[in-house]
């Protein structure tokens, strides 16, 4: 079935990536970074078809991702031999150091919402699931780097940016730094893009 980035015969896609060739994405991204833990990410559909999303870069560089494009997840999305875990501030919310010593039984997953924050905040209020589950939040305080897509406040991150940050904080050091440098070099390119003289 053809992708959905694909439908214009004007523009030749990427069978990879599923980006405008010009655009393309692979050779910053090669799929073979490993994760520590699995992660399922519920991708609202509005991202799906945008090219500059961030979980693009994601699911290129890592085998360990599962994108869910849904407006409404499902517990049943969830393998039940990971203990999983929510990645989205708020009360309650621990940091990744705090949680080392419920995981006797369980490995981790984790679960990341990807949209706006308005959004984002829709698909928690609306599912009891994940209202449920535990949450994680980043311990510092990070501005973005994403100056390509639009945000309402700086201290508002990608969806790359919080997951390699948590990277960090849980001392995977160079592999979240791979993630951010791999999202530093697509930014480059794009605004380089940009500023050709368009045919």
């Amino acid at each position: 079935m053809e992708h959905p980035l694909q439908k214009s015969p004007k523009r030749p896609h990427c069978k990879r990536c599923h980006v405008p060739l010009t655009r393309c994405l692979c050779a910053i991204c090669p799929s073979n970074l490993k994760l520590p833990f699995p992660i399922v990410v519920f991708q609202h559909p509005d991202e799906e078809n945008h090219y500059l999303n961030t979980v693009r870069l994601l699911k290129l560089s890592c085998d360990q991702i599962t994108v869910i494009i849904t407006h409404s997840p499902k517990l049943s999305d969830l393998d039940s031999s990971y203990q999983w875990y929510l990645l989205f501030p708020g009360d309650g919310a621990r940091k990744i150091s705090q949680i080392k010593n419920e995981l006797i039984n369980k490995k981790m997953g984790l679960v990341i919402l990807d949209g706006t924050w308005k959004k984002t905040k829709k698909f928690l209020f609306e599912n009891i699931f994940l209202q449920h589950l535990p949450r994680l939040s980043l311990e510092n305080s990070y501005e973005t780097i994403y100056e390509l897509r639009k945000c309402d406040r700086h201290n508002f991150l990608s969806t790359l940016e919080a997951f390699s940050y948590l990277l960090i904080e849980d001392q995977q050091i160079e592999l979240g730094n791979e993630l951010i440098q791999r999202m530093k070099t697509m930014i480059a390119e794009q605004k380089k893009r940009f500023q050709e003289p368009t045919e």
